[in-house]
């Protein structure tokens, strides 16, 4: 899952993920902001209220060694804004006061209040362990290199000589994903 920096920085570089657009007015969602951001804070949130997985909202401080630097995270921080995100700019001193037992030569900071973190391991664990009691099946060493498609949905997914049919699919390729989604003529913006 993204973090809401990376929201911010997909909006500022102009890449632009699926939004709330379609969402009822009153729903606290803006047509700005991306889906994956809203609904994965939403779902992290209600796994860990199951199973502890380490979810916490600690906050992300993006340091900047120059001028220049912090000017670039700024610009970050305003699309953050645009999209409806808690971003401050801070400058050295500021940045200092954060954590003032720490020695820091920065020109400032940029502070995202709402970056949650988790333990990926733990996280994995209670997801595995949640998709065998719902009586899913995990496949493991099975390289995933085709995406079939039927009216324009995806019908099944093959590789590995074997094929998995299904009316939803998740794909978690990390860097890999694009590629595959290719194959269906999908594309995925990523940086």
């Amino acid at each position: 899952a993204g973090t809401i920096s990376d929201a911010a920085r997909n909006h500022a570089t102009g890449a632009r993920p699926a939004t709330g657009a379609d969402h009822p007015a009153g729903s606290g969602i803006s047509e700005r902001t991306p889906l994956v951001l809203v609904s994965g804070r939403r779902l992290f949130a209600e796994l860990s209220q199951d199973e502890d997985f380490g979810l916490v909202q600690r906050g992300l401080l993006m340091l900047c060694k120059t001028a220049k630097g912090l000017e670039e995270e700024a610009e970050v921080a305003e699309a953050a804004h645009q999209i409806g995100l808690k971003a401050e700019v801070l400058d050295a001193a500021a940045t200092a006061a954060i954590d003032p037992d720490i020695t820091m030569d920065v020109a400032g900071s940029v502070h995202f209040p709402e970056d949650c973190h988790l333990s990926p391991a733990r996280f994995m664990s209670s997801i595995r362990k949640r998709i065998l009691g719902l009586g899913g099946v995990i496949e493991s060493g099975v390289e995933i290199d085709q995406i079939e498609t039927h009216n324009g949905q995806v019908a099944a997914v093959a590789g590995g000589g074997k094929r998995f049919e299904g009316t939803k699919f998740v794909v978690a390729g990390g860097s890999w994903s694009a590629r595959l989604l290719e194959t269906a003529g999908l594309r995925l913006p990523l940086q």
